[in-house]
């Protein structure tokens, strides 16, 4: 008896345990989404632990909880944008061709709320304030009202455009 508790003894102090776990990999990617691989979620996390004689298998569940940082969905912001738009109250104008109407620029969006935002524009024929809709990223339309100084009737135009934000 004595014996066994020495060769035990003698076992567990010249040895280290030897531990064998299922490798969990958690990825978060540019988006804020997670995914994690390394445990079939149908069958439970193993951890295994081998010393001497003794040998020790434990099971559970991996839970994982990610905080993701949502962006605001309104705020104050500087974002430029060029754009190419019209004027058709300059263009159906007398002695005017439908060319006289076109107008480039820049923007500058300072106010959003979700994909809806309030823009300042100057370009070659007008300047003008309005409302701008994004319909991807980079891309959207506008609609809003400007002062042209061309030789006009009237210095009056509504400004519809397409712009390509930076």
């Amino acid at each position: 008896m004595f014996l066994l508790l020495a060769e035990e003894r003698k076992c567990l102090d010249e040895t280290t345990p030897q531990l064998f776990f299922d490798p969990v990999t958690i990825t978060t990617d540019r988006e804020g989404r997670v995914y994690y691989t390394g445990n079939d979620p149908t069958s439970p996390y193993t951890l295994e632990m081998k010393w001497c004689h003794y040998h020790l298998r434990g099971e559970g569940r991996i839970g994982i909880v990610a905080a993701v940082n949502e962006p605001p969905t309104w705020g104050f912001r500087f974002r430029p944008k060029a754009y190419l738009g019209y004027l058709p109250l300059k263009a159906v104008e007398e002695e005017a061709s439908l060319d006289d109407g076109i107008d480039a620029g820049m923007m500058l969006d300072f106010f959003y709320y979700k994909s809806v935002n309030l823009d300042v524009a100057a370009g070659f024929r007008s300047a003008g304030l309005g409302l701008g809709l994004d319909l991807t990223n980079n891309f959207g339309v506008y609609g809003g009202y400007a002062f042209t100084w061309d030789v006009l009737p009237t210095p009056h135009s509504v400004l519809v455009n397409a712009h390509f934000a930076f």
